[in-house]
């Protein structure tokens, strides 16, 4: 029986990829949802080949408005979000379907990239939505869904999870990439409001960009300057604090932006800059996984390893307590990644004790994370 979601993909000249993509799906959900926005390639020859429902849309560099078009199709209680250069991967179809019926009106995937022969990276992202829910895309690129952070549901990676064959610089010029992407921002935030959401969710994600181009970048391309970035990022907590905590917690994408003036606080060594953003976003996001990670490491470093095992002993706890994590969440950080950090917090400060029993725990659930292998070495030698 063919489980009632829509798979919705977006597709512009995806021939390399397409047909992974669709052998994956195929003969498991209900419906299949092509939204092409100008393929010249064979896509859509292939995409035929597995659906009728193929619709085309007028592309105006903008993610969200071809992802809020095509919802207009969807027939079934549930839309499952594909990119067409993914693969869907279902270890555990009976409990996948069991999710479907569990209360919850969101779930996230982890998504494996696959950046070349050897290289991986995860991350997990909202794909899952209930269709009643009438959730909809915001932000020009890199599009997020405005969901109920209480109605979410990590999904198990060995249950399901996705493959991202977009990143792997094998096939893919992510400097081409980034320089689009950084072109359709730059052209946006002339576009709007200044005032608006709209306009602060494309300088969050402008700034990023400029990120992702200076992580990707050729020898012979200039830089981006990072002080032009730190009063990007001023600028949006700018536009950001003339709201509510309230009015900004509706607004989860802020946390991207707090998680992005940290880093490039970090990146810089100003430490009491770091700190002043961790305890700012912490008191708008209490429970942001990532955020509580990132302040123990922001305290790590600055040598006040008791703080940093409060905030990491923290993010065990909260995990141990709930049966859903409340957000996108890297796998390691919930269990053996935040262990091994308790576990060099003790080593730092000689409480060998705590040390062992920490990367005693965080063994146990990988055994093959290499840090926790090497400190076990260290110790044992």
């Amino acid at each position: 029986m063919l489980l009632p979601v829509s798979v919705c993909i977006l597709v512009k000249d995806s021939e390399n990829f397409l047909q992974k993509c669709l052998k994956s799906i195929f003969d498991i959900f209900a419906e299949i949802i092509i939204i092409d926005t100008g393929s010249t390639d064979n896509s859509l020859n292939i995409a035929s080949q597995f659906t009728n429902k193929i619709y085309h849309y007028q592309w105006d560099h903008n993610f969200s408005n071809a992802r809020n078009y095509g919802i207009q199709y969807v027939t079934q209680p549930w839309i499952l979000w594909l990119d067409s250069d993914e693969e869907f991967i279902i270890n555990d179809l009976e409990k996948f379907s069991d999710l479907l019926n569990s209360g919850f009106d969101s779930f996230s995937l982890c998504i494996e990239n696959i950046l070349n022969a050897k290289a991986r990276s995860t991350v997990v992202v909202f794909r899952l939505l209930r269709t009643a829910k009438n959730y909809k895309y915001t932000g020009i690129i890199h599009e997020v869904p405005e969901i109920e952070m209480n109605k979410n549901q990590e999904i198990n990676p060995e249950i399901s999870y996705i493959k991202h064959y977009g990143y792997n610089s094998d096939y893919v010029d992510m400097e081409q990439k980034n320089k689009r992407n950084l072109s359709i921002l730059q052209q946006a935030v002339q576009l709007v409001d200044k005032s608006s959401w709209t306009y602060i969710y494309n300088l969050i994600y402008l700034v990023r960009e400029i990120s992702n181009i200076g992580s990707n970048i050729s020898n012979n391309t200039e830089i981006p300057n990072i002080q032009q970035k730190v009063n990007k990022l001023y600028e949006i907590e700018e536009l950001i604090n003339k709201y509510s905590i309230t009015e900004i917690r509706n607004h989860i994408v802020v946390i991207n932006f707090y998680q992005e003036i940290i880093h490039t606080f970090s990146y810089l060594q100003i430490f009491e800059l770091e700190e002043y953003y961790c305890l700012t976003a912490l008191n708008i996001f209490s429970n942001d996984l990532n955020l509580l990670s990132m302040t123990g490491e922001c305290y790590f470093k600055k040598g006040e390893y008791y703080k940093s095992i409060i905030l990491f002993k923290r993010i065990i706890n909260f995990v141990k307590n709930h049966g859903y994590i409340n957000g996108p969440i890297a796998e390691g950080l919930k269990s053996y990644g935040t262990l091994y950090n308790i576990a060099i917090c003790y080593h730092k400060i000689n409480d060998i004790a705590n040390t062992a029993k920490y990367l005693k725990l965080s063994q146990k659930i990988n055994p093959n994370f290499e840090p926790t292998k090497r400190l076990i070495e260290r110790i044992q030698n």
